[in-house]
């Protein structure tokens, strides 16, 4: 079969053959909800497909690297990108509530950190950032 971002399938995970052999070796049947990491980085091995992570370092998982106070209220957002991978930033102001709100969608992975700026006047702001491919 092929899975959603393209390539044979065999084990019907979602997770491409060519994916799974280049991590787990001549095992092209990594469990899509095992987290690989040693020790384990909360992800699993589906989840790091998508964000384009390596499965088996407990240290690559999607994530915003640094959050910089620019001044009072502005902030600039930076993480690593993968090609072919689409990002989202959200933000909320009271966690309590869970209303996200978009600061910027569609941002296409390039294969090295890309840089978001927050022009808020919002003291306090939480972010959770997004991918699909």
């Amino acid at each position: 079969s092929t899975c959603t971002g393209g390539g044979t399938d065999d084990d019907g995970d979602l997770i491409p053959n060519a994916w799974e052999a280049l991590y787990f070796g001549g095992n092209t049947n990594a469990t899509a909800s095992d987290d690989s990491d040693v020790p384990p980085d909360g992800f699993s091995n589906l989840q790091e497909y998508i964000a384009g992570t390596n499965p088996t370092n407990a240290n690559s998982f999607l994530k915003l690297d640094a959050i910089v106070s620019t001044n009072s209220a502005n902030r600039t957002l930076s993480f690593q990108s993968v090609t072919g991978r689409v990002y989202a930033i959200d933000w909320l102001v009271d966690l309590t509530l869970g209303n996200w709100s978009n600061l910027q969608s569609g941002i296409s992975g390039i294969g090295s950190p890309i840089v978001i700026d927050d022009f808020s006047t919002d003291t306090n702001r939480a972010y959770r950032l997004g991918v699909k491919f």
